[in-house]
């Protein structure tokens, strides 16, 4: 792939010329690179899955750019060269993660506290806890509070749980494009 910076006659060209090599428009230079070829192999599933994957964030990157409310919110996080639509892509592309879970301060009463370290490319939307008994049975369920750090959630428990040992805490970050991730 060659740069053709400060060329007066390739300055701005895009698109493919024969079979020989394309024109190509990135963060304002463009390059000459060869032409993109299909491969004559049926897509292994693995690879179907991630092009379904990808079509999916491009009409979401494209539906972002033409909604006011959401391109704003992603305008905050372009990149120079950059634009919202590949920013929402991106997003799209990636679930937030859960980093930490302290749940060392729930012991079972009223007003105790699990806090979760989740992070995600663009935004945590929401965090939710879910408790449940050994046996199944659901002991409480409710969204964790964003903490003024930006990183951390707070989770206050409002239930008596007479029995905390064995139970099971589940716990869901989920992003703007609605990519959830899932700690228990």
């Amino acid at each position: 792939m060659a740069s053709t910076e400060n060329n007066y006659v390739t300055h701005g060209l895009r698109g493919q010329v024969g079979d020989l090599f394309v024109f190509k428009l990135v963060n304002g230079r463009t390059i000459v690179a060869a032409p993109p070829h299909k491969s004559r192999n049926e897509p292994t599933e693995k690879q179907q899955k991630q092009r379904e994957l990808f079509q999916e964030a491009a009409i979401y990157g494209k539906t972002v750019t033409v909604t006011p409310e959401l391109k704003a919110m992603y305008e905050t996080s372009v990149p120079e060269g950059g634009s919202v639509y590949k920013v929402a892509l991106a997003d799209f592309m990636n679930a937030p993660e859960i980093k930490e879970v302290d749940v060392t301060k729930y012991v079972g009463d009223p007003g105790n506290t699990i806090r979760i370290r989740a992070t995600d490319d663009f935004m945590v939307k929401m965090v939710d806890v879910t408790i449940t008994s050994e046996d199944g049975s659901l002991i409480e369920a409710g969204e964790a509070i964003k903490q003024a750090n930006g990183l951390d959630w707070l989770f206050t428990a409002t239930v008596k749980n007479e029995s905390p040992t064995g139970d099971k805490i589940v716990i869901r970050a989920i992003d703007l494009p609605g990519n959830i991730t899932t700690w228990d």
